[in-house]
């Protein structure tokens, strides 16, 4: 007997639900935005080494470049939510958004006081005066951990020195001071 094929929203909503119980095979793009153990994406960690090739392979393939806004979060938190009820899939994130340092690509490359990678990621379109949860910037934290090279990187890109940070007001000028005494 002859069954006519579903309607297209039927198939639509049938095609959804498999989504969520049907074990894919998995790819780069599932994992490009992945933390490891560390919370660090494999951006973070090209970045953090000045691996410009890795940089822009990942970049090219989808790494998300910067934090996620709360929008992205909160959606990934849900499709994390959806698809471990399921059993399967749960490694599928959206852009970065349950890595846990809550710091971006640039900020690592800056403390880490890998100038390449800072250099690469701005070329890219980082954002140099991001502000990461904690009210720290790419340039605070390469002064924070006294990366000098990395600041000057950062100052001729443009980094303010006079973005606005959550902690204190003192937090440049007295690492500043540090830096200079040296």
């Amino acid at each position: 007997m002859f069954t006519p094929p579903p309607s297209s929203s039927a198939q639509a909503a049938e095609d959804e639900a498999d989504s969520l119980t049907t074990p894919h095979k998995a790819s780069i793009e599932d994992y490009i935005n992945a933390p490891d153990s560390g919370t660090h994406t494999p951006l973070s960690l090209a970045a953090s080494a000045g691996a410009v090739d890795a940089i822009d392979l990942l970049i090219d393939r989808g790494a998300a470049i910067e934090l996620p806004t709360p929008q992205q979060v909160a959606d990934a938190e849900a499709e994390f939510a959806a698809r471990a009820s399921h059993g399967v899939g749960a490694h599928k994130l959206a852009p970065a958004a349950l890595a846990g340092d809550g710091y971006s690509p640039l900020m690592s490359a800056a403390m880490a006081g890998s100038t390449k990678g800072v250099y690469a990621l701005l070329r890219r379109g980082a954002r140099r005066d991001a502000v990461a949860h904690d009210g720290m910037t790419a340039l605070l934290l390469a002064v924070l951990k006294e990366q000098i090279a990395t600041v000057t990187a950062l100052v001729h890109a443009g980094a303010s020195l006079f973005k606005k940070v959550r902690q204190t007001t003192e937090v440049v000028p007295a690492a500043v001071a540090g830096i200079n005494q040296r």
